[in-house]
């Protein structure tokens, strides 16, 4: 693929088909287990008892222990299929290679508890070209990731969007110093 700088025509329609484009559904490859809440509050230090006590949460009034919400959205990466996220089958220009996060909203719509067996859906939903003042055109990519519990009802739709740039050249008085 050639390499086009113009914002009008660098989004190819082979690129445009794949909005729309849903991964497979990716299931947790284990049920939650109260182990897997103790690694992510051992790593975080967030000790919220919704978390840690099934008493204390189901007198604040769910039917028990509460998965923490920022362990959900990094669920996919334990995940059977977790290799694709959405992105992967857009068709970027040869040398689109800089990749850097443009954005993410989060969306907590139930909790999700304890001993379920999330799933986890990505779809394209938006690609649009944007010229930067120092970077050149970009490419940026949305999905959503749509986090279902048992019963198949979201608990977490994540809107995401990356850029993809140019390679950055640099020269010998710009490279960055190692050291």
């Amino acid at each position: 693929m050639q390499m086009t700088t113009d914002v009008n025509t660098i989004i190819t329609p082979e690129m445009r088909a794949c909005i729309g484009y849903a991964s497979e559904v990716a299931v947790l490859t284990e049920k939650l287990a109260g182990s897997d809440v103790r690694r992510y509050v051992n790593a975080t230090g967030d000790t919220n008892p919704l978390w840690l006590d099934d008493e204390y949460a189901r007198a604040a009034g769910y039917r028990g222990r509460v998965i923490p919400p920022l362990m959900i959205i990094q669920l996919y990466r334990w995940m059977e299929g977790k290799r694709f996220t959405g992105w992967e089958k857009v068709p970027v220009p040869e040398g689109y290679t800089d990749v850097r996060n443009a954005g993410q909203e989060v969306e907590w719509l139930r909790p999700l508890y304890l001993g379920e067996q999330p799933t986890v859906q990505h779809r394209v939903v938006d690609i649009v070209a944007k010229e930067g003042r120092r970077t050149g055109v970009g490419i940026y990519l949305t999905r959503v990731s749509e986090f279902r519990n048992d019963a198949q009802e979201i608990v977490v739709s994540v809107r995401a969007t990356s850029v993809r740039l140019p390679a950055q050249k640099y020269s010998e008085e710009s490279r960055p110093k190692e050291g």
